[in-house]
């Protein structure tokens, strides 16, 4: 991640670029519901979006999101994704360490996520990052052919430091 970006938090005052990422991003509609809990404060979901800025800030644009939500035994890892021009810079690496960051504060040390089955770069971007395919859900997407999706997980030990 070069020094011009920065990682701020989906707000309502740029949910509709949160919107547009993700559509340019992922295969798939996410329902209304998943963004009132991003912009509910006090829920367990959170979303952050990674800016491309112009060394002069003339051009400051979302290119890479991350978001995730609290379950019952972690996290589970919803969206990370970085625009194809923006790929290879290091983004989808520090976005990852960013919620690893965050999650730290809470104790978490088991995060979850689902990878649709034919994408082999997410599979193995995820695993040289220390996740392990756990299984596969066969009819995890509703509208993607094929519908299954590979079930991934990253085991941790918390920094006891970082807990808040």
């Amino acid at each position: 991640m070069k020094k011009e970006d920065s990682i701020r938090p989906v707000t309502a005052d740029n949910l509709g670029d949160f919107k547009k990422l993700l559509v340019c991003l992922f295969p798939l509609a996410y329902p209304p519901s998943f963004f009132r809990q991003v912009l509910d404060s006090s829920g367990s979901t959170k979303a952050f979006m990674a800016y491309s800025e112009s060394p002069a800030s003339v051009l400051v644009r979302p290119v890479a999101c991350v978001s995730w939500r609290g379950t019952s035994d972690g996290v589970e890892l919803l969206t990370l994704g970085v625009l194809p021009l923006h790929r290879e810079r290091g983004l989808g690496s520090r976005l990852l360490k960013f919620m690893l960051e965050e999650t730290d504060k809470d104790g978490v040390s088991l995060i979850k996520l689902h990878v649709h089955s034919t994408n082999e770069a997410a599979k193995k971007f995820y695993q040289k990052r220390g996740f392990s395919e756990v299984g596969v859900k066969e009819t995890y997407y509703r509208r993607l052919d094929p519908p299954s999706a590979v079930e991934m997980t990253l085991r941790r030990e918390i920094n006891e430091d970082l807990q808040g």
